[in-house]
C-alpha cells in the first residue's frame, strides 16, 4: 500500500513491485465479492498465481504475507474444482519447493522429477476445469 509519508530514499527496492502486488490482490478479493458478476475459472486463477510469481522475491520464503495470500488462492481454487495443468503450473513458479510439496498431494508428484501428475490430482479439485486439450503434435 503507498504511504505518502515515505520518501523515495526510504523505499525498499522492491516497492514498486508491492503495489502492482496490492493490485492484484485487491482484484482477486473484488472478482471473489458476492457483488461480483464475475465467477472465477482455472484461467484466473492461474494468472493470479502468475502475477504472485513474477512479482515476489525469487523462491524467498521470507514473505508469509504473500505465500498465505498464494495459499488461499490455491485453496479457493481447489474449492472451486478449478484446478488445470496451468494452475499447477503457476503454483510451482510461485512458491517454494517445501510449499509446493505441501499443497499437491504426494501421489499427484512425481517423485523422481517433482513434477505434478494431472491424473493423479483429487478429482474435485479438477470437477469445473473447461479447457481445450492440447495436442503436441498432432492436428485436432
Amino acid at each position: 500500500k503507498s504511504d505518502p509519508t515515505i520518501t523515495r530514499d526510504e523505499r525498499p527496492p522492491n516497492y514498486h513491485q508491492l503495489l502492482v502486488l496490492d493490485i492484484v490482490k485487491r482484484l482477486y478479493h473484488q472478482i471473489l465479492s458476492p457483488k461480483s458478476e464475475i465467477r472465477p475459472d482455472h484461467f484466473t486463477y492461474g494468472t493470479v498465481l502468475k502475477a504472485c510469481a513474477n512479482l515476489t522475491l525469487p523462491r524467498g520464503d521470507d514473505d508469509d504475507e504473500t505465500l498465505t495470500f498464494i495459499r488461499q488462492v490455491f485453496s479457493r481454487c481447489c474449492e472451486d474444482g478449478q484446478v488445470s495443468f496451468g494452475v499447477c503450473f503457476q503454483l510451482r513458479q510461485a512458491v517454494p519447493t517445501y510449499l509446493y510439496r505441501e499443497l499437491i498431494p504426494p501421489e499427484a508428484i512425481d517423485a523422481t522429477k517433482g513434477h505434478f501428475i494431472m491424473s493423479h490430482l483429487p478429482p474435485a479439485w479438477i470437477r469445473n476445469v473447461k479447457e481445450k486439450k492440447r495436442f503436441v503434435g498432432k492436428k485436432q
